[in-house]
C-alpha cells in the first residue's frame, strides 16, 4: 500500500502550494513589483493610453524574474555618513556573457536607488529563490526607499558589511544575508553608457566584477530555481513542456 507516501506528498504539494502563492501586500490591482519605489504615484488609469493598458494585460500573463538591487549614496553632507538605497526589480536579465558579463535592467524615475547607482557607480544584485524567505525579500524591497523610514530593518533579512583589505568601504553596496538569497552579483555602472533614458524610465547596464556567495550553504541551494512574478503573486517555474521528438510527426 502506497497510502503512507501518498498523503505525505500531498502534504508536502500543499505546503508548497502554500509557499509559492505567497503574495506581496496588495498595492494596485494592475500591478507587479516593476522597478518602481512606492514613494512614487502611479499614473492614473485614466491618463493611461488605451494601448499601454491592453498591453500592461498581456504582460501580466507573463513570468517575470525577481531580484532585489542594493546600492549606496554618498550624503550631500560630509559629515553624515552615506545611506543604502534598494529596490525590487522585475526587469533584470543578462544582456552578454561574452567578452565581459553585462546584465541589465530599468528603472522608473525618479528613483532614489537610480541616484544611488549614478553617484556610486555600483551595485549589487541580489539573486533570490523561488521560496518564502526569497518572497519575503522581494516584498520587503518594493516599500520604496521613503523618508523617515529604513527598508534596511527588515527581519526577512540581515546586512552584511563588506570589506576590502581590512577596510570598511563606505561606498560599497549593502550586501543582504538570508535564506532565501541564493547568491549576489557584484556590478559597476558601465562607463559612459551606463544609463539609458527611455520614456518615464532608465535602463541600466551593468557589468558583473564577481558572484557572491552566501555566507551560510542551504542545502535548498543546490536545486532551487529563482524567484518570478506572474499575475501579481511570487511564484516558482513550473512544470516542464515536452516536445516530440526530432522527426517525429507532431499530428500523430
Amino acid at each position: 500500500m502506497c497510502l503512507h507516501s501518498t498523503s505525505s506528498k500531498s502534504r508536502s504539494e500543499a505546503r508548497c502550494s502554500r509557499i509559492l502563492s505567497y503574495q506581496r501586500r496588495q498595492c494596485s490591482s494592475s500591478q507587479m513589483p516593476q522597478d518602481v519605489e512606492n514613494d512614487i504615484q502611479s499614473v492614473p488609469p485614466q491618463a493611461e493610453p488605451l494601448l499601454s493598458s491592453h498591453l500592461r494585460k498581456i504582460m501580466r500573463t507573463m513570468p517575470h524574474s525577481v531580484v532585489v538591487a542594493t546600492s549606496t549614496a554618498p550624503s550631500p553632507d560630509r559629515g553624515m555618513p552615506p545611506s543604502y538605497k534598494g529596490m525590487t526589480v522585475s526587469s533584470f536579465t543578462t544582456l552578454t556573457l561574452t567578452p565581459s558579463p553585462i546584465i541589465t535592467f530599468n528603472i522608473r524615475k525618479p528613483s532614489q536607488t537610480l541616484t544611488a547607482i549614478s553617484k556610486s557607480k555600483q551595485f549589487l544584485i541580489h539573486i533570490l529563490s523561488a521560496t518564502e524567505s526569497g518572497a519575503r525579500v522581494a516584498d520587503a524591497f518594493t516599500k520604496g526607499n521613503r523618508i523617515g523610514s529604513d527598508v534596511f530593518l527588515n527581519s526577512a533579512f540581515a546586512v552584511l558589511k563588506r570589506r576590502a583589505n581590512g577596510i570598511n568601504q563606505s561606498l560599497d553596496p549593502p550586501l543582504l544575508a538570508a535564506e532565501g538569497i541564493m547568491k549576489a552579483l557584484r556590478c559597476e555602472l558601465l562607463e559612459d553608457k551606463g544609463l539609458i533614458e527611455v520614456g518615464d524610465h532608465v535602463l541600466v547596464l551593468g557589468k558583473v566584477l564577481g558572484i557572491i556567495e552566501p555566507s551560510t550553504k542551504h542545502e535548498s541551494h543546490s536545486c532551487e530555481r529563482g524567484l518570478c512574478y506572474l499575475d501579481r503573486a511570487y511564484r516558482k517555474a513550473g512544470s516542464v513542456i515536452e516536445l516530440p521528438e526530432k522527426g517525429a510527426d507532431i499530428r500523430s
